[in-house]
C-alpha cells in the first residue's frame, strides 16, 4: 500500500510498504535425485519507504527520502543423512547443502535541498547507506560418497552387508 498526507501547505509526506514471502517445498528433486535429498526454502522481504517533499517558499524545496529493505531466507534439508551420488545414474540421502541461512538489511537516507535565485538554482544534498548481512551454512557438513557406476556401488553394499552379518 501506499499513503499520500498533507502535513500542511506545500509538504507531503508519502510511506509505501511492501511484503514478499516465497517458499518451495521438495526442491532439488529431479529424474536422478531421490525425494530424501531434497530441501525446503523460505524467504521473507520487507521493505518501508518515505519521502517527504516540502516546498519551503517558492524559490526553495527539501526532499528527503527514507527506505528499510529486510531480507530473511533460508533453506533446510529434509534429511542431513550422508549424500550417495552415483554418478549418471541417481543421487540420494541426505542434501549435501545443509543448512543456509541469510540475513540482510539495508537502510538509505536521502536529502536533497533546490533553491534557485533568477536564473540560476543552487542544489546540494547528501546520501547515506548502510548494510548489514549475516550468513550461516553448514553445507557439506553431512559427508558425501561418490560412485562411478552403479555396479560399484552394489559391490560396496554387498560388503557392508556382508561385515553386519559377521
Amino acid at each position: 500500500p501506499r499513503f499520500d498526507f498533507q502535513l500542511g501547505t506545500g509538504d507531503t509526506l508519502t510511506a509505501r510498504y511492501s511484503y514478499t514471502r516465497g517458499t518451495q517445498s521438495n526442491a532439488g528433486i529431479s529424474a536422478s535425485t531421490l525425494p530424501s535429498a531434497a530441501y525446503n526454502t523460505h524467504s521473507v522481504e520487507n521493505e518501508i519507504q518515505l519521502s517527504n517533499s516540502w516546498v519551503m517558499s517558492p524559490k526553495a524545496v527539501n526532499d528527503m527520502r527514507f527506505e528499510y529493505t529486510r531480507s530473511r531466507s533460508q533453506s533446510t534439508p529434509l534429511s542431513t543423512d550422508p549424500t550417495i551420488s552415483v554418478q549418471s545414474t541417481f543421487t540420494t540421502g541426505g542434501y549435501n547443502g545443509g543448512t543456509t541461512r541469510d540475513n540482510q538489511d539495508y537502510f538509505e537516507l536521502q536529502d536533497y535541498f533546490t533553491e534557485s535565485a533568477g536564473s540560476h538554482a543552487l542544489n546540494f544534498g547528501a546520501r547515506v547507506r548502510a548494510t548489514r548481512d549475516a550468513n550461516y551454512s553448514d553445507a557439506g557438513t553431512n559427508g558425501q560418497y561418490t560412485y562411478t557406476s552403479l555396479q560399484n556401488y552394489l559391490l560396496e553394499i554387498g560388503r557392508a552387508s556382508c561385515r553386519e552379518r559377521v
